[in-house]
């Protein structure tokens, strides 16, 4: 056989053993498989054997389907095998990866950190939500929408925040959507650690950068973009690149941060930036508006926007002070 014969048999039995890896995962999801096809779903979690689901604009509701510690297990184990990641219930009981075919982010965790195994999927919703879909289902009224379209329309730089499962990036692809709309051949430069955003811009670029995000705004400076976007923002570091990047030429950006409140996103900003570089410089001109989700009976609304051309400097710096002072209330 040539070289390039073997070449090819490699090829073809590398191709082979990942697709059987990708039929084992499918095989172990079981009867979570059905929920990957639902388009408007956007979260699952399986908790001591019950499977709950989240949908747009809805909270997590019960499904009445339970599986098994073994099936929960199973589904962990080969996930892991497939990444590469080496797991088990005594050294490394916990995953945090993606399940390939669906590209979903899965975070789970074996028993010795836990009664029994947890998985949590975020998945992409296959619909990319409108504001005015927003309007509909009530996240928000008119005047809320139109706001956020004025403010994507002259450019500004937005902050989306709220706690864990509030719809941030649904949020943020809807902003993105209304992006390509307004600017239909604006260039797009989009960063995320994990891949979850959707862009139906024309022209978009997107990176999965999972360290050093600075060299990212670095090439994304080559890349003479209109818009700079930023996944969810985890440390300073990669918000220090973000604000860099909007600092040099290409506002209109938007990010994802949690927090409990529009005024606690600039308090968490503020400290992931002391974390990791020891000092704080002001960043409020960096910043236009803040969009804050709030979970209520019934589902999500957004129940906050933080328009920072309201206050000054000094003012910008009190609402993350009382924040503080707040946290630091409820701890007591």
């Amino acid at each position: 056989m040539s070289a390039e014969d073997i070449t090819n048999l490699q090829s073809k039995q590398e191709k082979m053993i990942d697709e059987r890896e990708k039929a084992a995962i499918l095989q172990s999801l079981g009867p979570l498989k059905q929920f990957f096809e639902q388009k408007n779903l956007t979260d699952i979690w399986v908790d001591h054997g019950n499977v709950s689901v989240k949908e747009f604009g809805r909270q997590r509701h019960d499904t009445g389907i339970f599986i098994s510690n073994q099936q929960a297990r199973n589904i962990i184990v080969q996930i892991a095998k497939y990444q590469g990641i080496t797991i088990d219930r005594l050294n490394n009981p916990k995953l945090e990866s993606t399940i390939p075919h669906y590209e979903a982010r899965i975070s789970a965790v074996l028993e010795k950190w836990c009664r029994s195994p947890i998985i949590i999927i975020r998945k992409r919703p296959e619909t990319v939500f409108s504001l005015d879909d927003y309007v509909r289902n009530g996240t928000c009224s008119q005047e809320v929408a139109d706001k956020i379209k004025h403010y994507i329309k002259f450019r500004k730089n937005i902050i989306i925040a709220g706690a864990t499962g509030t719809g941030k990036t649904t949020l943020a692809n809807a902003i993105l959507l209304e992006m390509a709309t307004q600017t239909p051949n604006d260039s797009f430069y989009i960063v995320e650690d994990t891949p979850e955003l959707q862009c139906l811009a024309k022209y978009a670029e997107m990176l999965v950068v999972d360290k050093d995000p600075q060299n990212a705004i670095d090439f994304a400076l080559r890349a003479s973009p209109d818009r700079i976007i930023f996944g969810e923002v985890r440390t300073g570091k990669v918000l220090k690149a973000l604000l860099d990047g909007w600092n040099t030429g290409h506002p209109g950006g938007v990010c994802t941060l949690h927090s409990n409140t529009a005024a606690s996103a600039i308090l968490r900003m503020r400290e992931k930036l002391y974390e990791d570089f020891g000092r704080v410089g002001p960043f409020k001109h960096l910043v236009d508006l803040i969009i804050h989700l709030a979970k209520v009976p019934g589902g999500i609304i957004i129940d906050e926007l933080l328009e920072t051309k309201n206050y000054t400097e000094d003012e910008f710096q009190k609402l993350a002070d009382k924040a503080q002072e707040e946290q630091s209330s409820k701890g007591a």
